[in-house]
């Protein structure tokens, strides 16, 4: 990660195995070490699974694809965070969904829910997680690993269609990663959105029915739309977001915009562009769509920056 001080760090890599990443540490100028239970790099783990190495000694502790195939869980991070200093890094990696893969054993696989609260149960802060493959890629590598798993053994040809069947396969689950987030996202907020609509709807033609002013009406609906809207969009339609006072105020005041744009709008669009009514209406609704989408996006900034120590 580009926003990680490298430079001069002590890179503790727990779980090395043959060190793929340590050319990677070495480019940016960290000061690499690794750990593995065979006993043949700069530091031993113990039988007892804790580490020979004095407290607080590593700025980042990297750990790639390894928590997996680990039993005792506390003892593990409990070792990685005694060997950082306060301010130090956990970069970590681990698979949600994979293939069984022991070495020598495998036991587990994450929710994102999941591996946040293991491992701030442990005494880190979440400082970032972010998913490798999304949920149509994901399905489209497995699909490629069967396809491999069949083309491998036949004689001659069989490596060299594997070898093409998998870039093919990466390339389309390269496609569908750069669509399927966009696509579940715009999804899920213009879901919410329909849901406020009929709600605001239903509020309105209430209180019509129980002879409440459209007026006073209008108010009830903005704040009983403006808190579910802000409560679903946070929770769901941006799952990283930031909830807080001032999140919430600048949600209220995006969407309290949208009367002065809307009359805006139709103004420049039937005043003073001369367009009728039925085609200037659509067009606002679609560019308040997408100011609305903005300006949540906006106001509920999500969360950004790793796994680090807690002070």
């Amino acid at each position: 990660d580009p926003a990680l001080p490298l430079r001069d760090a002590r890179v503790l890599d727990f779980g090395c195995g043959t060190r793929p990443y340590e050319a990677w540490f070495a480019a940016a100028g960290a000061r690499y070490r690794g750990a593995d239970i065979d006993a043949a790099h700069e530091v031993r783990i113990r039988d007892d699974g804790t580490l020979d190495c004095a407290d607080g000694e590593y700025d980042l502790v990297a750990s790639f694809q390894v928590l997996e195939h680990v039993w005792d869980l506390g003892a593990y991070l409990g070792e990685a965070r005694r060997v950082l200093r306060q301010d130090g890094w956990l970069l970590l990696s681990t698979h949600g969904s994979w293939l069984y893969h022991p070495h020598p054993h495998d036991y587990r696989r994450w929710t994102a829910e999941g591996l946040r609260r293991e491992v701030e149960s442990r005494g880190f802060r979440l400082v970032r997680m972010e998913p490798v493959v999304g949920p149509l890629a994901w399905t489209t590598i497995f699909r490629s690993l069967g396809v491999a798993h069949v083309l491998k053994p036949w004689p001659v040809v069989g490596p060299s269609l594997a070898a093409l069947g998998a870039m093919l396969f990466n390339v389309q689950a390269w496609i569908e990663d750069r669509i399927t987030p966009r696509a579940m996202l715009v999804g899920r907020f213009f879901s919410v959105g329909l849901l406020c609509a009929l709600l605001h709807n239903a509020i309105m033609i209430g209180g019509d029915w129980v002879g409440l002013h459209y007026v006073a009406s209008s108010f009830v609906s903005f704040a009983v739309v403006v808190a579910l809207g802000y409560w679903l969009h946070s929770a769901w339609t941006f799952p990283d977001a930031q909830r807080s006072r001032m999140s919430f105020a600048r949600y209220t005041a995006t969407m309290a915009l949208n009367l002065p744009l809307s009359i805006a709008g139709m103004f420049a669009f039937v005043d003073l562009a001369g367009l009728a009514v039925a085609i200037a209406a659509p067009l606002v609704t679609v560019l308040l769509a997408a100011f609305n989408f903005g300006g949540g996006r906006w106001a509920l900034r999500a969360r950004r920056a790793q796994s680090r120590r807690q002070t």
